[in-house]
């Protein structure tokens, strides 16, 4: 095989020389390096949990309050509840539970009781108690990132009817 003079034999391709696959690989490299493939997303920084959490079962709201989080843009509430579908006074023992979801905007809040009624055949109740009340801050969606519940505070609710 004849070669002339400024040409190289490759390996690779006929004509084409061995630095242009060289080059190729490292800038390939080179973009891997500074954009790395997306995969599962990392940990997000969170929220802080709400302080100073505060629930009062008032004769007809739930009534709830706690200090605002720096970052949330709203806030998620889940309302543990109990019933007693046997009978519609309580006189048994609660056997059914619910959790109640809620979003808003401000750091407190008056829930109606109406949002807590149930219908187990025999017409809608209230339920016996309420048992557990969870606020979290919810930080605003960010580009290529979805919205995220982050830590939530929890307490139980003081009977507080006049």
């Amino acid at each position: 095989m004849r070669m002339e003079s400024g040409a190289r034999r490759s390996g690779a391709a006929k004509g084409v020389p061995v630095r242009f696959f060289e080059r190729l690989v490292f800038i390939v490299a080179l973009v891997a390096a500074a954009h790395p493939l997306r995969g599962e997303p990392g940990p997000l920084p969170g929220l802080a949990a709400p302080a100073n959490l505060v629930a009062l079962e008032a004769c007809e709201t739930l009534d709830v309050n706690w200090e605002p989080v720096p970052g949330a843009s709203r806030y998620a509430i889940e309302v543990t509840v109990e019933y007693d579908s046997l009978s519609s006074d309580c006189s048994n023992a609660p056997d059914l539970t619910s959790i109640f979801t809620f979003s808003v905007e401000t750091a407190i809040v008056s829930i109606d009781y109406a949002n807590f009624l149930r219908d187990f055949g025999a017409g809608f109740q209230a339920p016996c108690r309420i048992v557990l009340v969870r606020v979290g801050g919810v930080s605003p969606p960010e580009r290529g990132i979805r919205t995220t519940y982050d830590s939530f505070a929890s307490t139980v609710p003081t009977p507080n009817c006049l």
